[in-house]
């Protein structure tokens, strides 16, 4: 099955480099959220455009409409590395979850792992876990994309007027992960 991850596409080059990789220790680019990413997971989604809206999110609120990335990888369906959002479980289950310490997240993920194609389904969202997803197969091309984000509530982004974002596509692997 074909995911992508959207991401600013500074990050491109180490992404080639050391495959796709959770963020570990390094802070989220959602730190400017009350609830960011768990660090050992990485985010990938099967809608082109949600993809395309998280990196274009980042970029227009953290760093000034810097140019964005796509990138495509295909995933096993079999794969015992994919786990649902989180926030897929914390509104299934309607829980505090974010409020936990990270270590209790974790716990909760590992006993609700086999629900990511509920998340799949629901959220258009799963979480990876398992290394790096290493680059095969590397294949690059450069288009703009004209946008205007507009937040999960439907209300308008930081900005408003229009923004053109150059974006790139890269195909990061043709193998099953």
């Amino acid at each position: 099955m074909i995911l992508y991850h959207g991401t600013l596409t500074r990050n491109v080059e180490a992404i080639l480099r050391d495959g796709l990789r959770s963020r570990g220790n390094e802070p989220s680019h959602d730190a400017y959220l009350e609830h960011p990413s768990l660090p050992e997971f990485v985010y990938l989604t099967d809608h082109l455009g949600r993809a395309m809206s998280h990196a274009i999110r980042i970029s227009e609120r953290v760093h000034s409409g810097a140019p964005v990335s796509i990138i495509e990888v295909t995933v096993s369906d079999r794969s015992k590395l994919l786990y649902p959002d989180e926030d897929f479980l914390t509104d299934e289950w309607n829980s505090d979850m974010p409020d936990w310490p990270v270590s209790k997240q974790m716990e909760y993920m590992e006993y609700h792992r086999r629900e990511w194609r509920k998340s799949l389904k629901h959220l258009r969202t799963v979480a990876y876990r398992g290394g790096s997803i290493r680059p095969v197969f590397r294949c690059g091309t450069t288009c703009s994309v004209s946008s205007s984000f507009t937040g999960e509530s439907g209300s308008s982004g930081s900005r408003n007027s229009p923004t053109c974002v150059k974006a790139s596509w890269w195909i990061l692997a043709k193998e099953s992960v």
